[in-house]
């Protein structure tokens, strides 16, 4: 497998396992917990990469900010949730959206 298809299947493993987490968690999680939780399993990478992928799930509707709370450090940090939204709803929302754009064109 070439390195690109390597690090896309990474990142594609790497955000599955954030859905997987956040799902079940009704308060959420932060970005701190979320990036211990995965590096159990992968390796490399930080919190900004754990938050870039919340933002690309959030673009797609996956996931929200909720309240930012302070934690034990007196830092106040947002808590991520997912939406409830069925992953086959949202991406046949964005396939219309899709759609509908190129037909306009």
């Amino acid at each position: 497998m070439p390195h690109s298809d390597a690090n896309r299947l990474r990142q594609l493993e790497r955000v599955l396992l954030i859905v997987e987490l956040l799902a079940p968690l009704r308060d959420g999680a932060t970005v701190g917990e979320l990036t211990n939780d995965v590096r159990e399993l992968f390796q490399g990478f930080g919190k900004r990469t754990i938050r870039r992928d919340l933002a690309a799930l959030r673009r797609m509707g996956f996931v929200d900010q909720m309240t930012h709370r302070q934690n034990d450090q007196g830092y106040v940090e947002a808590r991520w949730v997912w939406t409830d939204r069925s992953i086959r709803g949202v991406i046949m929302r964005h396939a219309a959206e899709i759609q509908a754009s190129t037909s306009a064109d």
